[in-house]
């Protein structure tokens, strides 16, 4: 009988383990809900850029092609950047 007390988890241990996987299902649903906003925000603003660029600031559609794909790498790499800074310097 000890064995399998000591094998089986109690239901103190239970309700423990639900708290914990009930409250990490909250958390993980503010951080998938924060990263659509973000690809929301990111790709709705791409598609509008190069018209915006050519519209209202009379660039030539080739200039304003370039421009869009050095703000869409930059926002790339500069993520890495971001990560090695605060990796490094904690």
């Amino acid at each position: 009988d000890d064995l399998t007390t000591t094998l089986l988890p109690s239901d103190a241990n239970d309700s423990k383990e639900n708290d914990h996987r009930s409250k990490l299902i909250h958390v993980a649903s503010f951080i998938v809900g924060c990263e659509f906003c973000e690809r929301l925000a990111y790709y709705g603003l791409a598609s509008s850029i190069v018209l915006f660029m050519e519209k209202q600031l009379n660039m030539s559609n080739s200039s304003s092609d370039i421009q869009y794909s050095m703000w869409s790498g930059m926002s790339y790499i500069l993520a890495l950047v971001g990560g090695f800074v605060a990796d490094t310097y904690q």
